[in-house]
């Protein structure tokens, strides 16, 4: 352990001296490595705020600035993760549905009490009709199925695709006309998805660089959380129906065309209505529109 410690020790000073020496000699820093990130250099000498980190008197803008950079470095990650190339990806000997049939049959309507969809590198369309159905084009790398719990999963694999633009895959996502799920869960990645009306007691948004357009949502509880994509949702009833969480990187929230948060963020609440909004936008944006105001 010592010889481990002296070892450590050893490194870090020639490191130091190695960077000492090729700075005095007119080399150059890109980058520095505080509080688990990586900033540029330039940053560190015009802020100075390393070297006064633990000062008190450290100004408040700029204690605000390295925040807002901290978590917008953890937006684009948490984007990167729920792109396209990030979402559950099938096996090489699971059998995959063609281009024209529909992935799966359709489970009946009383069987299926929530309902999941995991969307990537396309266009998708939630209608109503008679019954749960999956059709479309690009359906190689669409594969549907009910589990144990009675959810009906719709997911994009992501296995070999050979579709590199959106616009080549457009898939029709049917559910029962007047369908009540439990709990709805969307995770969109590079996509774009449109869906008229949905009702559930939950719904749960994940938005990473995709777009989001909803018809009216009646919910009891919705959590959605954006990071570099665009969401369009409308909600049913009068504003003063709902509280709300907000958690705001430098994107912006909007309800009504009222501002809720925008620019330099932070964390908001208000409301006192009985249905619950917890929401988080990194860069992005969330734009909520009720039916009445």
């Amino acid at each position: 352990m010592k010889s481990l410690t002296k070892l450590a020790v050893t490194a870090l000073c020639v490191g130091g001296i190695l960077f000492a020496v090729g700075y005095a000699k007119g080399g150059t820093v890109s980058y520095a490595w505080y509080n688990h990130h990586l900033i540029p250099w330039n940053w560190v000498q015009h802020w100075e705020f390393i070297q006064h980190d633990t000062d008190h008197n450290e100004s408040s803008l700029h204690r605000q600035i390295r925040d807002q950079i901290q978590e917008a470095g953890s937006d684009i990650k948490y984007t990167y993760d729920h792109s396209s190339d990030h979402l559950p990806v099938s096996t090489p000997n699971e059998t995959l549905p063609s281009d024209t049939q529909t992935p799966d049959a359709s489970p009946k309507t009383d069987a299926i009490r929530s309902m999941r969809l995991e969307l990537g590198r396309g266009r998708y369309t939630i209608q109503s009709g008679s019954a749960f159905a999956v059709t479309g084009t690009g359906l190689e790398q669409i594969k549907t199925w009910t589990d144990d719990e009675a959810v009906w999963h719709v997911s994009y694999t992501g296995y070999r695709d050979t579709i590199s633009d959106t616009a080549d895959r457009n898939v029709i996502i049917t559910i029962p006309e007047g369908k009540q799920f439990d709990e709805i869960e969307l995770a969109i990645g590079a996509a774009t998805l449109t869906t008229g009306a949905l009702t559930a007691q939950e719904i749960d948004v994940e938005l990473g660089a995709g777009t989001l357009e909803t018809g009216t949502l009646t919910v009891q509880q919705l959590s959605a959380k954006v990071g570099a994509g665009k969401a369009v949702m409308g909600l049913a009833g009068d504003w003063t129906e709902y509280q709300y969480e907000i958690k705001s990187g430098i994107g912006t929230v909007t309800t009504n065309n009222h501002t809720l948060a925008s620019g330099l963020g932070g964390e908001f609440s208000g409301g006192t209505g009985s249905r619950l909004l917890d929401l988080e936008v990194g860069i992005g944006s969330i734009a909520l529109t009720t039916q009445t105001n």
